[in-house]
């Protein structure tokens, strides 16, 4: 009986292993995936070796904030104390955000603060999410939420140990500088 009570526990935390997946392709070459799901595992955040951030919130359907020409949403991040939010591009089936530096001059930009002065670039006169910095901000960080809010009035919330996060981070960072 203590066999299977183990197994049970282990599936229930299973949730903050972060994990690592190398993928090669003849056209783009070798990709690294850091990613974990969220707490609730209805949700997953995934790092990669081209610098993006990748968000998949658990809903079936992202609808677009429309003020701009292209489809994106305002994504909040809660960190320690610290509270802020990242504009991200929504993916072409409307089921993930994605985040990528060479965004940030479409217009794809972060809240003005203090702290985001810390963990930002600049491109063409806006600020968004330098990824690097933020992975290093992430070592540093033991959990971390993540609000997503859609113009349907859809709100995800999602909780990310961030337990094992370093040791695979660190797996991409070598990989890729």
């Amino acid at each position: 009986m203590r066999f299977y009570a183990f197994i049970l526990t282990f599936s229930l935390t299973s949730f903050a292993d972060w994990e690592v997946k190398i993928e090669e392709d003849i056209f783009e070459g070798k990709n690294i995936y850091v990613s974990s799901l969220s707490e609730n595992q209805k949700g997953a955040m995934t790092f990669d070796s081209k610098k993006q951030i990748i968000i998949n919130n658990g809903d079936s359907y992202i609808c677009s904030n429309y003020y701009t020409s292209y489809k994106n949403t305002e994504v909040s991040f809660k960190l320690d104390d610290e509270i802020f939010s990242q504009e991200f591009a929504i993916s072409d089936n409307n089921k993930r955000l994605i985040y990528r530096e060479n965004l940030i001059g479409n217009g794809l930009t972060i809240s003005k603060s203090d702290f985001t002065k810390n963990i930002s670039k600049r491109s063409f006169g806006n600020r968004g999410i330098d990824v690097r910095k933020f992975i290093d901000l992430l070592k540093e960080t033991k959990e971390m939420y993540v609000r997503t809010s859609d113009s349907c009035g859809n709100v995800v919330d999602l909780k990310f140990d961030m337990n094992g996060f370093n040791k695979a981070i660190n797996k991409l960072l070598v990989n890729n500088g």
